[in-house]
């Protein structure tokens, strides 16, 4: 065995059956991550606050998709708001792939993205890259009860943080509301008398998980070594018996 391990060393043939394993592990485990944000509002005078929105994005194998997939939750997480609904979610991302993305699998199904999104409603004249509007009807209605969802493609392949994380901020022209990496307009809300029945909060892609590939690869690769070891000690052993 230790004259095959050293035939193996010396002619690069267990180096490469490494590399070739390392190689196909890496491309099968791509790496996976969740982010958790929330959007808060509306800070203006005569706007009602305690406007919640919690936003997960999950990828890859931690929402049951491919490396290039991400599943959008939108929450509204608004108790002081029993009657809340969601009347537009706008959002940014990286330059690098904002044209390469393209969404499906709406929940309501009646939502949709449409790109871009100029002054954003209630947003004190904020762009977005993208945006989804109520659409008609009281089944579409997205409520503290009933979250939107949508799953987000890219073609240049496996998402990444930085997709995310390096997105363009939004601003509003109203520096009491500010900016953010996303936004919600919303409606039905429980105003004091004297307020607007509608707000807008905003919000950063801020916390995130990552997903490190499951362990076992050194494992793999020594049972893959083993293998060439044994592969190639039965080939041997046929020569001398001929």
């Amino acid at each position: 065995m230790k004259g095959i391990l050293s035939h193996l060393l010396s002619s690069g043939l267990l180096a490469t059956g490494i590399a070739i394993a390392a190689s196909t592990l890496t491309t099968t485990s791509a790496q996976a991550f969740v982010i958790n944000s929330q959007l808060t509002g509306d800070p203006r005078p005569g706007n009602p606050d305690n406007l919640i929105v919690d936003v997960t994005i999950a990828t890859g194998a931690d929402a049951g998709l491919a490396a290039n997939q991400a599943l959008w939750t939108i929450d509204l997480n608004s108790p002081d708001h029993p009657n809340i609904k969601l009347d537009g979610f706008f959002f940014n991302l990286a330059n690098s792939i904002q044209t390469l993305v393209s969404f499906s699998g709406y929940n309501p199904a009646a939502w949709s993205v449409i790109s871009p999104i100029n002054n954003a409603q209630g947003s004190g004249s904020a762009d977005f890259q993208f945006g989804l509007n109520d659409p008609p009807g009281n089944s579409n209605n997205v409520t503290n009860s009933q979250n939107l969802s949508f799953i987000m493609t890219s073609s240049g392949g496996a998402l990444t943080l930085t997709d995310f994380l390096n997105a363009p901020v939004s601003t509003s022209n109203d520096n009491i509301l500010g900016s953010g990496q996303m936004g919600t307009h919303l409606q039905s809300l429980n105003a004091r008398p004297g307020e607007s029945t509608s707000g807008f909060a905003f919000g950063d892609y801020e916390d995130h998980d990552v997903t490190v590939p499951e362990p076992g690869t050194t494992a793999a690769l020594s049972l893959f070594a083993l293998g060439s070891v044994g592969l190639l000690n039965k080939r041997k052993g046929n020569k001398e018996l001929n």
